[in-house]
Formats: structure tokens, sequence, C-alpha cells
């Protein structure tokens, strides 16, 4: 039986084809959109904010609870959120663009109304209330200043941020003053931190900083302070970096520096790198490590006698490296100590320093990306409408066939009757 597809069949396709190819051009579209860095617009190039990091547009006024004469209070509720986008991690002095006073469009019949304060409540915390700027009873014009929110710690993610009236209650619903107050932006001001790799604010250098900041014979501490390093004295530090492969393994590299900050000659001894007992329990085998590195019994040691490698000059650095493969099941907590054996003068005395490297390896997949759909009203109905029609379509289709085989099946048994009626 040879399956007819009408033209109403056709069309249905067609339009079904066309709905989702859109849908799913949309989704991939919505999805590359690079992110908006804090919703900043071309107001933070210019006027009040404009030296701050990150500038995000509100727009928004709350009164004081049943202060707004008017109906409906929505229009100047007591409580008002939005959204920012915060692009990276760090600490933030939050300061907010702020209207005050009231006046009609040709600026005349200004009102002073005190209480004019509020709040915000970011990352579950409160911030500083913004106190009324009006003095006195006169000159109640409308004013736009920047005050101070608070500072907060915040990560790099979508944060929903809450507004609040921090005036007192009216006794009756339409007593002035309205205690109204507009928030028409939110300020962003980075707050130095130690580590973040720039040296900033009362930071003498930066240890993640290239240069650090320090002048030669000084070192950058983790406080952000440059210290005196004696003549010959070397410092050791190590890094372990994961790395994700498509077949579900991983790759460690570790990196292990040796620095001479000092103005005179430092002499390496020894170094040996004790890899974590799993490492041995494990079977795994360390890979390229650098020249002059062997790998014996759970340990990694470098040799320098008499190369002219064991040599460090004040200013220098030497780097070794090496790497460790892993597979899904050896996925864990990996910790190793690396220990450096040296002499500040040619044939002194041993010193000795160590440093350490933890990393837990698991390789988590990144979250799926966000398509921002969803934000907004509009989008939901859209994606609602899409839905619905592809329901429609999906569910009127395979109904339509089979009306389609019903009359097929029908026409050919009427058929058959019909000849057997004319032959007799």
């Amino acid at each position: 039986m040879a399956l007819k597809i009408g033209k109403t069949t056709t069309i249905f396709g067609i339009l079904t084809v066309v709905i989702l190819s859109g849908t799913l051009g949309y989704l991939i579209w919505r999805v590359n959109q690079p992110e908006p860095l804090a919703s900043t617009d071309s107001e933070a190039a210019s006027g009040l904010c404009a030296d701050a990091d990150y500038v995000v547009a509100v727009d928004k006024v709350v009164c004081g609870d049943g202060c707004f004469k008017g109906s409906p209070v929505s229009l100047c509720p007591p409580k008002q959120t939005f959204s920012i986008t915060v692009p990276k991690a760090g600490k933030y002095n939050v300061k907010g663009v702020v209207g005050r006073g009231h006046c009609d469009a040709n600026g005349k019949n200004c009102q002073c109304q005190d209480n004019e304060e509020f709040y915000i409540v970011l990352a579950g915390k409160k911030g500083l209330v913004a106190k009324d700027d009006h003095k006195g009873t006169s000159g109640c014009g409308v004013t736009t200043i920047v005050q101070e929110l608070g500072k907060f710690t915040l990560e790099a993610k979508s944060y929903t941020v809450q507004m609040l009236s921090a005036a007192p209650k009216c006794a009756n619903k339409g007593d002035y003053p309205a205690n109204s107050v507009n928030l028409n932006k939110i300020c962003l001001y980075a707050e130095p931190v130690c580590g973040d790799g720039t040296v900033n604010g009362t930071e003498s250098c930066d240890p993640q900083a290239t240069p650090t900041g320090c002048n030669a014979g000084y070192k950058c501490l983790d406080d952000c302070t440059c210290a005196a390093v004696a003549e010959g004295e070397l410092d050791l530090s190590k890094k372990v970096a994961e790395s994700c492969k498509d077949d579900g393994s991983a790759e460690l590299t570790y990196t292990i520096t040796v620095a001479n900050y000092g103005g005179g000659v430092g002499y390496i001894s020894s170094m040996t790198d004790k890899l974590d007992d799993k490492v041995v329990s494990l079977g795994l085998t360390p890979m390229n490590i650098s020249e002059g590195g062997i790998y014996s019994s759970g340990s990694i040691n470098w040799g320098f006698a008499d190369t002219g490698s064991n040599v460090i000059n004040g200013g220098e650095t030497k780097t070794f490296t090496y790497k460790i493969s892993l597979n899904k099941s050896q996925y864990g907590t990996y910790s190793n100590t690396v220990t450096l054996k040296y002499s500040d003068i040619e044939g002194g005395a041993i010193k000795e320093k160590t440093a350490d490297a933890t990393i837990k390896v698991d390789c988590v997949e990144d979250v799926v990306p966000q398509t921002g759909i969803f934000d907004n009203t509009l989008g939901r109905i859209a994606v609602g409408v899409v839905l619905l029609i592809i329901g429609t379509v999906v569910y009127t289709i395979p109904n339509r066939v089979l009306l389609l085989c019903s009359r097929e099946n029908t026409y050919k048994y009427r058929g058959r009757f019909e000849k057997r009626v004319a032959n007799r």
C-alpha cells in the first residue's frame, strides 16, 4: 500500500521544518552572543560614575511604605528588584547615581521630601543606607548625586539586587512627603586585592604580576610588600594545572620555579620532587620531565653536579616541568612536595627549602550556556507560542497520515467491489 501525502500534510511538514530550523538557529545565535559586561552602556563614558569599572543602568524608584499619593502603589513600591552581571570576581565598592527632589515638567513647583533614603541587598548582604541629601526646606530642586551603597565581595556571575526604602512608613496612604527616590544606575569600583595580578592601591607589589613591582634585590611577599633578599638566597615555588581531554582523561602539568631575587649568586646542590603515594600505587609515570630530571620510586631527582646549570645569578630564574596523565577512574586529590638544597656561597653550607602543590582532579564539565530566552516576559511568551505550534503540528500530522491511509483502504475495497459487480 503506497502512502499518499496530501497537500495539507505537505504544508504542515514544511511549516514544521521552518519553525524547528528557525528556533534552532535562534538558540545557536543566542548562545554564541558575547555576555554583556555588567550592562555597561555609553553612560559609563561620561557624566557621573565615568571612572567606574562597571556601570549598570537601573532606573528604579522606591517610596516609603504607604507614602505614594496615587494609584496603584505598584508605581512606587517600597521595594524593587533588578539584575546585574559581574564580569570579574573581586571586592567592589558599590555606589549609586541617585536622583532626588521632585519638580514638574517646567522645573517648577518643587517639593521638599525628607527621608528620601534607601539601601540595597546584594549577595545576601545589606548595604549602607543612602541618606537624604536635602538640607532644610529650601533648595529642593531635582538633584542627581553619587552615593555610597556599600562594599561587597562578588563572584563573576549574575545577581538579583533588592532596592528597599529606608523611609518611615506613612500613617495614611498618600501622605506627603512621599519619600521617593530614584536609583538611576549602579557603579562598581573594583577594590585592590593582593594577588590579582595588578599592582594598585596601597600595594608595593603583586606576586602574580609581571614584573612584580619590586626592585632588584627584593622579593614580593604574599601580602604584596617587597622584602630584601640576601645575596645568593634562592626562592622556590611550585604550581600545578589541570587540562581535561575529550576522551575523559586529564593531564596535570607541574611547574617548579627557582628564582634568585638578590644580587649575588646562588648554587643549587639538588632538587627532589616526591610525588603523591597514589602515583606509585596506580602505576602512573611522569612524562616530559625537564632536562636533567630522573624519575625513580615515586620521586623525580634533578642533579646539578659541576655542570654550570647549578648556578643562578642575581635576577635569574630557572623553571622545571613535568606532566602526569590520568584516566577518569584515577581522578582524585593529588599532593606532592619538592625540596631544594642550595648554598649562597660556592661550596658553602647547604640550605633547604620546600614547596607544596595540591590539586583536586575532577574535570567538571562546563555549565550549559545560558540562552537568556527566559529572562523576560516577551521571551517566555515567544517560546511558549513556538512550542504550542510545534506540538499542534506534531499532533496533527500523524492524524492526517492515518486519515489518508484510511481513505486509501476505503478506495481500494470500493474499487474491488465495483469490479465484481461489473463482471456479473
